[in-house]
C-alpha cells in the first residue's frame, strides 16, 4: 500500500462523491484545511494500542491523525478540527473524530465535508459514502 499525505488535503473539495479527483481515496474529512496551521502525525504499531477493545484483535495497525488543523477560507481562524484514521492489518478501517467544531458554525461538524471510501476506479464503481456536506460528524464519533 501507498499513502501519500499530499493528496490529503485540497482545496476546492467535491460534494458528493466519487468525483475524478477522489480517486483512490480514504476521504476521514474530505475539507478545506489550512495546510499550514496545526499538523498531520502518521506512526505504524507492530501491535496495534486498543485494538482488542474494538474488536481489530492484536495485529499492527498504521495511524494518521490531523491535529488542530483549521478550515482554510481566508479568515484567521484558530481552533482546529482533530481526527485520525486507523488501517488494521486484517483490512479494517476506523474513523474517529476527538473534535470537529470550527470557530465559525458554517464548517463544524463536516458541513462542507465528504466522509467515506472510494475505490481506485475512474468511475466510483466501489464507493461508501458516509456524508456529503451534511454536518453529521460529531465530537468523538468512530465509524468503523
Amino acid at each position: 500500500m501507498t499513502i501519500s499525505l499530499s493528496r490529503l488535503s485540497r482545496l476546492s473539495q467535491p460534494c458528493p462523491m466519487p468525483t475524478p479527483t477522489t480517486d483512490a481515496t480514504l476521504a476521514v474529512l474530505y475539507d478545506d484545511l489550512d495546510s499550514e496551521q496545526g499538523r498531520v502525525c502518521y506512526d505504524y504499531f507492530p501491535v496495534c494500542p486498543n485494538a482488542s477493545g474494538v474488536g481489530m484483535g492484536d495485529g499492527s495497525c498504521f495511524v494518521v491523525e490531523w491535529e488542530d488543523r483549521v478550515h482554510f477560507n481566508g479568515a484567521n481562524f484558530t481552533d482546529g478540527v482533530t481526527f485520525e484514521v486507523v488501517l488494521y492489518q486484517g483490512g479494517n478501517i476506523l474513523y474517529q473524530y476527538a473534535d470537529v467544531d470550527h470557530e465559525d458554525p458554517a464548517f463544524s461538524n463536516g458541513l462542507e465535508a465528504m466522509v467515506g471510501i472510494e475505490d481506485e476506479v475512474a468511475d466510483g464503481t466501489y464507493m461508501l459514502e458516509y456524508q456529503s456536506c451534511a454536518g453529521t460528524i460529531t465530537n468523538d464519533l468512530a465509524i468503523l
